[in-house]
């Protein structure tokens, strides 16, 4: 929230994370924009233009928490996912 507030405050262009430090706390959070304004021929390129649609604010953030049910699915996938990871 302080980051949020601290972009609007001086006019910068804030990024959608999901920072969170407890699983019962994940959220999701992303960018949206017009895949015609990357250029992905190199990956110079592919950071330039992503660059330049951050700078511009061309973008829109995505935030927020997933619904009870989808939440739980994925949870219970982590859980099974490291669990899994954990024997070999």
């Amino acid at each position: 929230d302080k980051s949020k507030r601290f972009s609007e405050e001086y006019s910068l262009p804030g990024i959608a994370i999901s920072d969170a430090h407890r699983i019962e706390d994940a959220g999701r959070a992303s960018i949206e924009f017009d895949s015609q304004l990357l250029n992905p021929i190199n990956e110079e390129l592919l950071l330039k233009s992503l660059r330049s649609i951050i700078k511009s604010s061309s973008f829109k953030n995505i935030e927020g928490y997933e619904n009870i049910f989808d939440w739980l699915s994925w949870v219970s996938k982590f859980k099974i996912g490291t669990l899994f990871n954990r024997r070999e």
